[in-house]
């Protein structure tokens, strides 16, 4: 079973565990690398569409790509990728208090998709940068990120696997779920997470849906989750609806004031 998740804009650097490695396509990185180097500062602020600070910040971390070694596995420099992210899912998650065999189940099932680097393992050294999947960047001929990286993460994550969970937002999601279906022997299953909007009516909120996914990770990684079976016990502040659930996605609905904290 693999997990795929999303990353957060926000990174850190820091000295938490050593790397185990670097991500698989930094090869390909390398040439989008080249281009964002390529770019000035406004071009590149305009790509992010951020404020001026983050945009100082991101344009500071994107010339470090021209000088720091960071494609080198060795580089003591480098962030475990679990540690780096950071934003609500990544908070929820809580990699700091995982046990050992926890983050050893994350190593082994989670996927992080990315802009910049394409697939991540939790625990693949990286370094700060800047780059959603759907910003209008063109690379090696390819007129976006989706056209550069193609079926490649698809490929990466589903090797051998037979069950994806979904957990990404739908601008990465969209990597991958074009390629299942084919014949293809994987499968793919998307975990919603809805609350009520006060008037009965179920809704998706943002915020609560990415600290949920956080905490479904974790509860995953606690409890050694391996099959499609067990996805519906999670139960921290939410509960499957069997009524709005099928084959291909699992609805949970916020149950009370025990679901995932947004701080």
């Amino acid at each position: 079973m693999r997990i795929i998740i999303s990353p957060a804009k926000t990174m850190v650097s820091g000295d938490f565990l050593a790397p185990q490695g670097i991500p698989i396509l930094c090869e390909r990185s390398r040439l989008i690398a080249d281009a964002l180097l390529s770019m000035t500062k406004r071009e590149l602020q305009a790509l992010w569409k951020c404020s001026d600070v983050v945009a100082d910040r991101a344009y500071a971390s994107t010339r470090q790509l021209a000088t720091f070694d960071w494609l080198n596995p060795t580089n003591a420099r480098l962030t475990p990728a679990l540690f780096a992210y950071e934003g609500l899912q990544y908070q929820s998650l809580a990699p700091r208090v995982l046990s050992e065999r926890a983050l050893a189940y994350l190593q082994r099932n989670l996927r992080i998709l990315s802009g910049f680097y394409g697939v991540v393992k939790p625990l693949d050294g990286v370094v700060p940068y800047r780059l959603e999947m759907q910003a209008k960047l063109s690379v090696d001929g390819c007129r976006n990120l989706y056209q550069f990286w193609g079926d490649a993460l698809f490929r990466e994550v589903t090797d051998e696997e037979g069950l994806v969970v979904n957990l990404a937002s739908a601008e990465y999601a969209r990597t991958m779920t074009p390629f299942f279906g084919n014949g293809r022997p994987c499968a793919l299953v998307t975990c919603s997470f809805y609350e009520n909007d006060g008037t009965g009516r179920l809704v998706s909120r943002a915020a609560h849906a990415k600290a949920a996914r956080g905490s479904f990770v974790r509860w995953c990684a606690e409890n050694n989750i391996e099959s499609a079976e067990d996805l519906p016990r999670f139960d921290i502040g939410y509960r499957i609806d069997e009524g709005r659930s099928s084959a291909t996605e699992l609805a949970f609905v916020r149950t009370d004031e025990n679901a995932p904290s947004l701080t």
